[in-house]
This record gives structure tokens, C-alpha cells and sequence, in this order.
């Protein structure tokens, strides 16, 4: 009877042990940078704030993707679709790094948070003295 329970104990202790690995994540790398502004504003231009504006945007992979160019332009398109806007001025950029290790391999996901004031920027109607 003995011998019939060590391996169904054996067992539930490798299926907790497998189930615990793969929920187990840790941020690796975390990291806050503040910008003027996400887009070039033209002298000749006028700009409006419309209010606060946050986005994000993230990707999962088999490497760390940092600062990735592409989740950044996604995470800012989506702050600034939030609120209607052309550039996002005074904000903040987090890069966030979470790393899922597996059995065999690691699991990154990589996820990019902007915060900041979106504005609408006319072009060529600010009157030069």
C-alpha cells in the first residue's frame, strides 16, 4: 500500500512544482524616461492641450525587446487616439520587463506605458508680429 502512494505522491509534487514555474514571473528591467514632446511641433504652429492622455503597448517573446521603437510609436498612437491628439508633450515613458521562466525556456514580455498631455497642433496659423 505504501509503494502505491510514493508515486502518486511524487507525482502531485512535480505537477506543483511545473504549475508554480509557469506562474512565477519577475520584472527584470524597469526603467522611466521623461520627454519635451513625441513629435516634431512646427514654429509656425499652434498648440492646444486636450487633457491627459496614457497608452500602452506591449509584445511577448523569446528575447527582451528593449526600447523597442516600434512599442514605443504604438504606445504613443495610443495615448494620443485616446484623446484625438497630433503630439503628446510633458510625458513620461515607462519600460517594463517581466520575465516568465519555463522549464525549458524564458518567456519575455516587454510593455511600454506613456502618460502625458496630448495636444492638436495646427500648422502655419499662429500670427508673426
Amino acid at each position: 500500500m505504501s509503494c502505491s502512494r510514493k508515486p502518486k505522491k511524487a507525482l502531485a509534487i512535480s505537477i506543483f512544482l511545473i504549475l508554480f514555474s509557469t506562474t512565477a514571473a519577475c520584472t527584470m528591467f524597469d526603467t522611466s524616461f521623461p520627454f519635451a514632446q513625441s513629435h516634431f511641433t512646427y514654429p509656425n504652429s499652434n498648440v492646444k492641450p486636450l487633457g491627459h492622455a496614457t497608452g500602452e503597448a506591449s509584445t511577448t517573446s523569446l528575447m527582451p525587446d528593449f526600447n523597442d521603437p516600434n512599442l514605443e510609436s504604438e504606445a504613443i498612437s495610443n495615448a494620443l487616439s485616446s484623446r484625438g491628439g497630433d503630439v503628446l508633450i510633458n510625458y513620461n515613458e515607462r519600460q517594463l520587463v517581466t520575465m516568465v521562466p519555463l522549464l525549458v525556456f524564458t518567456i519575455y514580455t516587454t510593455t511600454v506605458q506613456v502618460e502625458g498631455t496630448a495636444a492638436k497642433m495646427t500648422v502655419g496659423e499662429q500670427n508673426l508680429h
